[in-house]
C-alpha cells in the first residue's frame, strides 16, 4: 500500500495539472461525488494499492473521505484500476494524431485483423442486405456527396457491397436532414460543408478505410414523413447490425462537434511503478485504463437510441479519449503497448448476436439476465422523444426473440412474464408516466426514468398463476407502440388500507421496497397488494422474501375486474417491509401479517 498526504480537495485540483498520479485521483474524486452528490469530499486522503496478480492488474485506488471538521464521511475504493505496460518503452499516440497517418494505419490494421481472423465478427452477417437509401460518399476525396437508393447500387456475389454507419448525439443544434422537401436536392448531390462537421468527419474516416458508402439516420430517413420513419425505424437493428463498421461520435454532444473532440490526453499516458517483492523484480508501466466506466462517461451512451446501436454492430470505432476499436471479438486502443482486452465471459458480452448465444447458452436464464440488464441500462438513457421507447430498443428485442423462441409483450416475455413483472423504479431518481399512453402499467416501458431490474435475476416461486396475455399495437410491428394491453392471472390481492400506505409515504426510509409509481389519490383508497414471486433469501434473517405489486382498481372490466400498477413492494414472508440496504425488517404500523402463501386467490386483469 503505497499512502499519500490527506490534501483538501482544492489543492489535489491544482496539483492534477503537473503530476499524473494526481489527476488519476482527481478523476476518482470526480467519479464518486458524480454517484454520490450528497456527500461532497472537502479532504480526502488517497491510497494506491498494488499487488501482483496472474491478469496482471497491479493497482486499484482507495480513498477516504473527510468533512469540514475533520470527520470520516466514507471509505471509498476506486473503481479505476491501473494496468500494466509490458513493452520496455510504452509510447502512445497523442491527441493531435487522431487524424493523421498514425492512427490511420492502426485503424487499417484493426480492419485487417479483425476481418481475416474474427470468426465471430463475421457471423450473422446478411451481405445481402442494405438500407434503403445510402450516402455514396464517392470513391475519391471530392467535396460532394449524393443521397442513393439501395435499387441504385450495383450488387456482386463475389464482391458484396459494404457500408459504414454512425452513431451521433443529434442535440438542440439544427442542421441539415432529409425530408420530402428536399430529397431530389440531396439525390443530385450536395457539397460537404453543408454537413455539420460529425457529419464531415465519418465522411472522411469511411474514405481513408477505403468505402464509398455510409448510413446516417437523420440524412437517410425522410424526417418528415411518418411513415418512412416507422418502415425505417422497424429495421434499424438490420441497418447496425449488417454494417462493416459503426461509428461513434462518443465525445460529442451536438453534430456541430464532431469526431475528434478529444480531451486532454495526458491523463492515460504510462508512469512506472517499481514492483519489489519475494517473487517479483519487475518495473512496470501503467495507465488509466478508460474503457472501464466508458458507457457511463461519454455523451453519445447517454442516448437511449444508442445502446442497440452499439450492441448489434459487429464492429464499433468510438471517437473519444483515446480512440477505441471494440468487435466481438477485441477491445483495443492505439497505443505501442499491450493494453488489448480480449472478450469478457459470455455473461460479459458487450455485443449480441444469435450464433454466439445459440452455441453458449443452453439455458434461458442467462439471456434474459442479458436482455434485463440491457433495459436497465436503456432506462437510464434519454430519448428525444418519449414515444419511441419501445421502437428503439426493438433491435435488440428482436434478436433476443430468435434466440428464446419467445412472444414479446411490451418489453416482457409471454412464457417468462412472472420473471419479467419483477421490476421498480429506482429510488430517488426521477421519472413520470408516460402520456400518452405508450404501454401498460405493468410494463417497465410506461415508465420514464430508470428501472432496475436486478430481483428478477433472484426470482424463486411464482406466487401468481399467468391464464392469458395479450396486446395491440398501432400496426403490425408486435415490437412498436401499443395502444392496449392486459395480463389475465388468478393471485392472492390482499387489502392495503388507507393508513398504511400513508404512513409508508411519509416513511423517510422509504425506497423502492414499498414504492408508489403514481399518486394512489387520483384512483380509490382501495389499494392493493399482488404478491407475484418469492425473491431469494434475506440475509441476515433467511427469511424469504416477496415481490409485490401495488395495485389499484379502474372500475372496469373484462371478464374479471381490472387493476392498473401503481408501485411495487419487497416484504417479508410475515408482512415486514424489507429494509433499505440492511437487509432487517420493520413492522409497518396497525399491519396484519396476510396469507402469503396460503390465501385464497382470485381472478383478475392488470391493464
Amino acid at each position: 500500500m503505497i499512502e499519500f498526504p490527506s490534501r483538501p480537495v482544492q489543492d489535489l485540483i491544482e496539483l492534477a495539472h503537473t503530476c499524473r498520479i494526481c489527476r488519476i485521483f482527481h478523476l476518482a474524486v470526480l467519479k464518486y461525488n458524480k454517484e454520490s452528490p450528497e456527500l461532497p469530499a472537502v479532504e480526502i486522503n488517497p491510497s494506491l494499492r498494488v499487488w501482483y496478480e496472474e491478469d496482471e492488474r497491479l493497482c486499484q485506488i482507495n480513498f477516504d473521505f473527510y468533512d469540514t471538521e475533520q470527520n470520516l464521511i466514507n471509505q471509498k475504493t476506486g473503481h479505476i484500476e491501473l494496468h500494466p505496460v509490458l513493452d520496455p518503452e510504452p509510447r502512445i499516440l497523442p491527441a493531435t494524431a487522431s487524424t493523421g497517418p498514425e492512427i490511420w494505419a492502426w485503424l487499417l490494421e484493426c480492419k485487417s485483423t479483425c476481418l481475416k481472423s474474427h470468426s465471430k465478427c463475421r457471423q450473422d452477417h446478411n451481405e445481402k442486405f442494405l438500407p434503403t437509401r445510402l450516402l455514396d460518399i464517392g470513391p475519391d476525396q471530392g467535396s460532394r456527396i449524393k443521397l442513393i437508393s439501395n435499387d441504385d447500387i450495383p450488387q456482386s456475389s463475389e464482391t458484396p457491397t459494404q457500408y459504414l454507419s454512425l452513431s451521433h448525439k443529434w442535440g438542440d443544434s439544427k442542421f441539415l436532414a432529409l425530408t420530402s422537401l428536399n430529397i431530389s436536392q440531396l439525390t443530385a448531390g450536395i457539397d460537404l460543408k453543408e454537413l455539420p462537421q460529425t457529419f464531415r468527419d465519418a465522411v472522411l474516416v469511411s474514405r481513408h478505410l477505403g468505402h464509398q458508402y455510409l448510413w446516417i439516420d437523420s440524412l437517410c430517413i425522410i424526417q418528415d414523413s411518418f411513415a418512412d420513419w416507422e418502415q425505417e425505424a422497424s429495421t434499424m437493428g438490420q441497418v447496425y447490425q449488417n454494417s462493416i463498421f459503426n461509428i461513434a461520435a462518443s465525445e460529442s454532444d451536438v453534430s456541430s462537434h464532431g469526431l475528434f473532440r478529444q480531451k486532454d490526453n495526458s491523463l492515460w499516458k504510462p508512469f512506472r511503478i517499481k514492483f519489489r517483492t519475494s517473487l517479483i523484480d519487475k518495473d512496470y508501466f501503467c495507465f488509466y485504463d478508460r474503457w472501464k466506466g466508458f458507457e457511463d462517461e461519454t455523451p453519445l451512451n447517454a442516448r437511449g437510441w444508442v445502446l442497440q446501436e452499439r450492441l448489434l454492430s459487429p464492429r464499433t470505432i468510438h471517437f473519444a479519449t483515446p480512440v477505441f476499436w471494440e468487435c466481438r471479438e477485441l477491445v483495443a486502443c492505439p497505443a505501442k503497448m499491450r493494453i488489448s482486452h480480449q472478450i469478457p465471459p459470455e455473461w460479459n458480452v458487450k455485443k449480441i448476436w444469435p450464433s454466439w448465444y445459440s452455441e453458449h447458452f443452453d439455458n434461458t436464464w442467462a439471456i434474459l439476465k442479458f436482455w434485463e440488464t440491457s433495459v436497465g441500462k436503456y432506462t437510464k438513457c434519454s430519448l428525444t422523444k418519449s414515444f419511441d421507447k419501445l421502437i428503439a430498443i426493438s433491435g435488440i428485442a428482436r434478436v433476443v426473440q430468435s434466440i428464446l423462441n419467445d412472444d414479446y409483450v411490451a418489453g416482457l416475455w409471454k412464457h417468462h412474464l412472472i420473471r419479467g413483472l419483477i421490476w421498480h423504479v429506482q429510488p430517488n431518481k426521477p421519472f413520470m408516466i408516460a402520456k400518452p399512453y405508450r404501454a401498460p402499467s405493468w410494463s417497465w416501458a410506461s415508465i420514464d426514468g430508470p428501472i432496475d431490474t436486478s430481483l428478477s435475476q433472484n426470482a424463486c416461486n411464482p406466487l401468481a398463476t399467468i391464464l392469458a396475455c395479450q396486446t395491440t399495437g398501432s400496426n403490425v410491428d408486435v415490437f412498436g407502440n401499443l395502444t392496449d394491453g392486459f395480463i389475465e392471472l388468478t393471485a392472492t390481492l390482499i387489502h392495503m388500507p388507507r393508513e398504511i400506505y400513508a404512513d409508508l409515504e411519509a416513511d423517510p426510509y422509504l425506497d423502492f421496497r414499498v414504492s408508489f409509481e403514481t399518486d394512489p389519490n387520483p384512483y380509490s383508497e382501495d389499494i392493493f397488494l399482488l404478491p407475484i414471486s418469492t425473491i431469494g433469501f434475506d440475509i441476515v434473517s433467511q427469511k424469504l422474501c416477496i415481490f409485490c405489486l401495488v395495485v389499484s382498481p379502474t372500475g372496469q372490466r373484462r371478464g374479471s375486474a381490472c387493476y392498473q400498477r401503481v408501485g411495487s413492494a419487497l416484504l417479508d414472508a410475515n408482512g415486514n417491509r424489507m429494509d433499505s440496504g440492511i437487509y432487517n425488517t420493520m413492522n409497518l404500523p396497525t399491519w396484519v401479517p396476510p396469507p402469503w402463501l396460503k390465501g385464497d386467490t382470485e381472478r383478475l386483469t392488470l391493464v
